[in-house]
């Protein structure tokens, strides 16, 4: 079996608290390079200097949201956004064949009535949004592997969810 290429990677909202751990956690992958850190108030400084405790591991700078930088530049890209934002990002990504996968909630909603209702947004990427697969790999491993488009579930749906699909699957209404 040979070497796996390390995949290039970008994290969009890389200085807000979920971009932070992200950068943790993709520090250590032995697969992943980080080659974009993306960001608004934090754009220009240097990693190091806003999270001294992770930036001595690496000299990336958090830089202005460029799309066409990120594109350039990697393969995968995380959204760390507040909910609203990832729906206009998403789809010019895609477009570049980006993978995304979003930590908002703009993609978790197959029904997008549901996610205008409950966050007062309208939503023009309705196509887009129909292919994204729930991001829960515990039940959707194999749909993952093969998706462009990601909606990641957050901490209390996971735990919910993973406590019932066993339930569910055994027909327990």
């Amino acid at each position: 079996m040979g070497v796996q290429a390390e995949v290039p990677v970008g994290i969009i909202g890389a200085s807000g608290y979920g971009g932070v751990q992200l950068v943790r956690l993709l520090m250590e992958h032995p697969a992943v390079t980080l080659a974009y850190l993306g960001g608004d108030s934090s754009a220009g400084h240097p990693f190091a200097d806003l999270y001294p405790h992770l930036g001595h591991r690496t000299a990336l700078k958090v830089e202005k949201i460029d799309l066409e930088a990120v594109a350039a530049r990697t393969q995968v890209v995380f959204l760390a956004l507040p909910n609203g934002l990832a729906a206009d990002i998403a789809p010019p990504l895609i477009d570049r064949g980006c993978k995304v996968l979003d930590l908002s909630a703009d993609y978790r909603f197959s029904d997008l009535e549901l996610y205008e209702d409950w966050y007062g947004k309208s939503r023009s990427d309705r196509a887009l949004a129909s292919t994204a697969v729930y991001g829960l790999p515990e039940l959707y491993h194999e749909a993952i592997s093969h998706a462009q488009l990601v909606g990641c579930p957050g901490c209390f749906p996971t735990a919910s969810l993973l406590a019932l699909a066993p339930l569910l699957k055994q027909g327990v209404n």
